[in-house]
C-alpha cells in the first residue's frame, strides 16, 4: 500500500473524481489488462483486442522498433511484436500510452511542450542509468516510471485549466512548485500524479518512484533514486547547468562511479535518444538542448575541483615547511 505522508489523499481523490476521463482506463486497454494478468497470456486474444484499436496497435509496433530495443530487422508483424514485449511490458505501453493521449488532449500548447520535454529526458535517462544497475531494475520499468513522473502537472491542467497554468509558470518545474502546490492545495503533483497511476493498477515500484521523484524517501528504492536522478538531470539538460550540476555529478559518482568522460557520454546519449523517442510520441520538443553548454561546465566543474585539490594539498604540505624554516632563520 502506498502512504502519502505530505499530502492530502482526500483532497487528491477529489480532484481525480472530478475528470471522468481518468476514472478508469480506456476500453481496450482495461481489455488488455485483463487478457494479460496471467503471464501466460492468449497472445490470439490480444491481438484481436489490439487489432480493433488500429492507434494502439501501430504503437506497440513503433515502441518495438525504436531503438530502445535495439533490434537488428523492423518489426513489421504484430504478433511478433506483442511476443517480443511480453506480459509486464505490454501492459505497460497500453496503460501509458492511454493514459497521456487522454490527460494531454486540450492542454495549452506551451505547458504540453514543457511536460514532453521533462518527461522524455527524464524516461530515457532514467533507462539509461538503468543499465548501471546490472540487471536490478528493469530498463522498461526506469523508462515508464521516468515518462509518467509529471503526470500530476497534466492532471492539475485537467482540473484547474489556466489556473494552474499561470501557476506552474509562476513557480516553474522545481521544489518551489512542489511546496507552492501543497501551500495552495494541500498536496503536490507528483503525489497526485502516483494516486492515479495507483488506481490504474500500475506496478506499485513505479508509483512509488512517481511519488518520490522530487524528493526521493531516506528507504528509497533503486527505482526511486533513478528517477530522482532523472530528474535532476533533465532539470540541468534544460535550464543552464547551475546549482544542480555539482549535485547530480557527485550522486552519479557516489551511486555509479561516473566519472566526468563518463557523465559527458551519457549526455550525448542521452540527447540522441530524445530526439528519436519524440518521433515515438509524434511529439515536437522545443530547441534548446544543448550539450555543449553541459560539457563545457563539467570539465570546468572537473578542472575546478582538480585545482581545489592540488591548493589544498599544497596547504598542507607548506606547514611543515614553513614551521621549520621559521625555526632556522629564528
Amino acid at each position: 500500500m502506498v502512504t502519502y505522508t505530505h499530502d492530502d489523499q482526500t483532497a487528491m481523490d477529489a480532484v481525480l473524481q472530478r475528470l471522468t476521463c481518468l476514472h478508469s482506463p480506456p476500453e481496450v486497454a482495461q481489455r488488455i489488462l485483463e487478457l494479460t494478468r496471467d503471464l501466460y497470456f492468449d497472445v490470439g486474444a490480444v491481438l484481436h483486442c489490439l487489432e480493433s484499436d488500429p492507434a494502439l496497435a501501430a504503437r506497440v509496433l513503433r515502441v518495438v522498433n525504436s531503438a530502445h530495443y535495439g533490434l537488428r530487422n523492423r518489426v513489421t508483424s504484430l504478433r511478433q511484436a506483442v511476443a517480443l514485449l511480453g506480459q509486464r511490458s505490454l501492459r505497460l505501453v497500453a496503460l501509458t500510452f492511454s493514459l497521456v493521449d487522454a490527460l494531454t488532449k486540450g492542454v495549452p500548447a506551451q505547458l504540453c511542450a514543457e511536460y514532453w520535454k521533462q518527461a522524455l529526458s527524464m524516461a530515457v535517462v532514467a533507462s539509461h542509468l538503468a543499465k548501471f544497475s546490472h540487471g536490478a531494475v528493469v530498463q522498461d520499468s526506469a523508462y515508464t516510471a521516468g515518462l509518467l513522473a509529471d503526470l500530476g502537472i497534466l492532471i492539475l491542467t485537467q482540473a484547474f485549466g489556466d489556473t494552474y497554468v499561470h501557476f506552474y509558470q509562476r513557480h516553474g518545474h522545481s521544489h518551489a512548485l512542489v511546496q507552492a502546490e501543497r501551500g495552495e492545495l494541500r498536496f503536490c503533483h507528483a503525489a497526485l500524479g502516483a494516486r492515479l497511476l495507483e488506481r490504474w493498477e500500475f506496478p506499485v515500484a513505479i508509483v512509488l518512484a512517481t511519488l518520490h521523484h522530487h524528493e526521493p524517501a531516506e528507504s528509497a528504492s533503486l527505482l526511486d533514486c533513478l528517477v530522482h536522478l532523472a530528474h535532476l538531470t533533465s532539470e540541468v539538460f534544460w535550464q543552464t547547468p547551475g546549482s544542480q550540476l555539482p549535485d547530480l555529478r557527485r550522486q552519479l559518482k557516489d551511486r555509479f562511479g561516473l566519472d566526468t568522460d563518463q557523465f559527458i557520454e551519457l549526455v550525448r546519449q542521452c540527447a540522441l535518444d530524445i530526439d528519436s523517442h519524440a518521433s515515438l510520441f509524434e511529439v515536437r520538443l522545443p530547441p534548446g538542448l544543448d550539450c555543449r553548454i553541459l560539457e563545457e561546465r563539467a570539465r570546468q566543474q572537473q578542472m575546478d575541483a582538480a585545482v581545489a585539490t592540488a591548493l589544498e594539498l599544497d596547504t598542507v604540505l607548506a606547514v611543515p615547511g614553513e614551521s621549520e624554516n621559521s625555526f632556522i632563520l629564528g
